[in-house]
């Protein structure tokens, strides 16, 4: 069967303003796959579509998305065996519209659309949060089936890295495998995504064939944007490469540390203690001048410390803190 958007659904000029199909199609859709021996559903899109209320009732389901001159030619080639698929999912295929970081914004609000979802967008917030889906981003299934063994990784930070794999088709025809590589890490100061694609690659095997996949993870894979400085950094940290099958489905991993780039940034009074104790130049004396240097401070109050201002701690503390010593840490924490 047949299935999809038509032009009074979706189109140029307007917005969707659901992702249900047509109700008249998902009725034939149920009342076929009641009655039919095997029902396979091919679907015309531009956008993601639900597929909730038939999904369980089907066999299988080709996502064709927008097809062009040569989309009958390909959808039967496939449904009759003679090419094995390799598309897989440019987007994630949600349960319900309401599982969307969008739909809390969108359309918006007197002709303003607010973009709310910072870089938590598409599978970067689903596989974050942990929200169940239909079908993940990179999602795709193939006729044939492979395995995927454990990555090596080489380089270095500078020169960029190499994580190189071997694929084999374990199954009994040719077919084309999509390696996906991730980068998760917890390091830096902004908020990132649980894991965020950063290299792939299609390769063709033929049945039982093995070959090494090698994909480039160059410096800024590992990056974000850092807005006081305007520009990319790397947080030292401890950093993890996944090779997977689609952004929820990881395979393997391997483990790296990277040095990163140590911003030093000045202290000022309306900076966070924690900042102060950790800051490369100057924090091994913040306690000293602080009048804290031979006083054992308990893990609890340090905790409650650490968000409170310099400006904050020296109005409420009642320690006798000298002016001077405070404005020579904050020359002092400026790099030369």
């Amino acid at each position: 069967m047949f299935a999809g958007l038509d032009e009074a659904s979706e189109s140029e000029g307007f917005d969707r303003g659901s992702l249900e199909l047509p109700a008249q199609q998902v009725r034939l859709i149920t009342e076929v796959a009641a009655v039919a021996q095997r029902t396979v559903v091919v679907l015309a899109n531009g956008g993601v579509v639900s597929l909730e209320p038939w999904h369980d009732h089907v066999d299988a389901i080709l996502e064709g998305f927008l097809l062009g001159q040569g989309g009958g030619v390909a959808i039967a080639q496939i449904l009759l065996g003679r090419v094995n698929p390799s598309g897989h999912l440019a987007e994630t295929i949600p349960l319900r519209l309401q599982d969307h970081p969008s739909s809390l914004n969108f359309p918006g609000e007197q002709g303003h659309v607010r973009y709310g979802e910072g870089v938590m967008v598409g599978y970067r917030y689903f596989s974050t949060f942990q929200t169940p889906v239909r079908y993940p981003f990179g999602h795709g299934l193939s006729y044939t089936s492979f395995t995927t063994g454990e990555p090596r990784v080489e380089g270095s930070l500078e020169d960029g890295f190499v994580v190189t794999v071997e694929v084999t088709n374990t199954g009994h025809r040719a077919g084309k495998h999509v390696v996906q590589v991730y980068v998760t890490t917890e390091a830096g100061p902004v908020v990132r995504p649980v894991r965020e694609l950063r290299g792939f690659d299609k390769i063709e095997l033929q049945a039982g064939e093995t070959r090494s996949v090698s994909i480039e993870l160059p410096r800024r894979a590992f990056s974000y944007w850092d807005i006081k400085h305007q520009r990319w950094l790397v947080a030292p940290g401890n950093y993890s490469i996944e090779i997977a099958t689609d952004a929820l489905t990881v395979l393997h991993s391997a483990p790296i540390a990277l040095d990163g780039d140590r911003v030093i940034v000045p202290v000022t009074m309306d900076t966070p203690l924690s900042t102060w104790f950790d800051h490369p130049l100057v924090g091994t004396r913040v306690k000293e001048v602080l009048g804290l240097g031979a006083v054992e401070v308990s893990p609890e109050h340090l905790a409650m410390m650490a968000s409170m201002t310099m400006r904050q701690f020296v109005a409420i503390s009642g320690l006798p803190i000298a002016t001077t010593a405070l404005e020579e840490l904050i020359s002092a924490s400026a790099p030369a």
